[in-house]
Formats: C-alpha cells, structure tokens, sequence
C-alpha cells in the first residue's frame, strides 16, 4: 500500500494489490477460455457469466470456474 499525505486531518490510503476475479469456461471445440473481464467479487462474475450464457446460449460450454487474481495498481501522480 501507498500512503498519500495527509489532506485536512485525513490520510489516504491505496492498495497496491486488490484480489480480483475472472471466469475461466471450458468449450469443446477450443479448450479453457477466459474473456479477461474483472470482477469485485465472485458473486458478481457468477451472475454475469450465467446471465451472458442465458442471453446467448453456447452449447459449447461444458465447463466453468472462478479464478482468484491479484492485480497490481499503477498509481501515476499528478
């Protein structure tokens, strides 16, 4: 974590590192795949995913996990 100075009796504080989550699905035809969208939590990747495969059904897809990635950052100051 990165601490910024302290502005009118508060500091700031930004993480370095955050945990993100992505779908990683199996299809036939191609092997695991994974379309690099990030997510806050692993709820909210669930719900997307299985909303997309209800909207566009792809009779491809057999198999499907939540990834756990940890993404740095960047911090540019101004």
């Amino acid at each position: 974590m990165e601490q910024l100075e302290t502005t009118k009796g508060k500091s700031v504080v930004i993480p370095r590192l955050v945990n993100r989550y992505i779908i990683m699905f199996y299809e036939i035809n191609m092997g695991w795949r994974t379309e690099f969208e990030v997510y806050t939590t692993p709820e909210s990747a669930i719900q997307n995913f299985i909303e997309r495969q209800n909207k566009y059904p792809n009779e491809n897809v057999k198999y499907y996990k939540v990834v756990e990635v940890e993404l740095e950052i960047p911090f540019i100051p101004k």
